[in-house]
């Protein structure tokens, strides 16, 4: 059974050290902003709600998370950079989205 938006917006939050306020607010700071574009990409691929659906989770609008998600679709471009993003997105793939559940 998948676990709720929720449960992934929070999984993310912790694997990057940040809060759900923090995933939710304004803030442009790198690391709020990853995983936001991180929490966007997993709830639009994997959970395969809309653009706006996505936007009102983390108080953005579609074109927001249009772009975050293609941030993150962008990150297998460069490997080396984004090392610790993939590594959490594998994380939480294998643990809620495998084929064995």
């Amino acid at each position: 059974m998948k676990p709720t938006a929720l449960a992934i917006i929070k999984e993310v939050a912790e694997a990057y050290g940040v809060t759900t306020d923090d995933l939710r607010s304004k803030s442009r700071i790198a690391r709020f902003a990853d995983a936001r574009a991180v929490v966007c990409y997993l709830l639009y691929r994997y959970y395969n709600y809309g653009w706006k659906d996505v936007g009102r989770m983390v108080l953005r609008d579609h074109s927001s998370v249009m772009h975050s998600v293609r941030l993150v679709e962008g990150f297998c471009l460069w490997p080396k950079m984004y090392a610790t993003d993939l590594a959490i997105i594998e994380d939480i793939k294998q643990k809620y989205f495998s084929d064995g559940q």
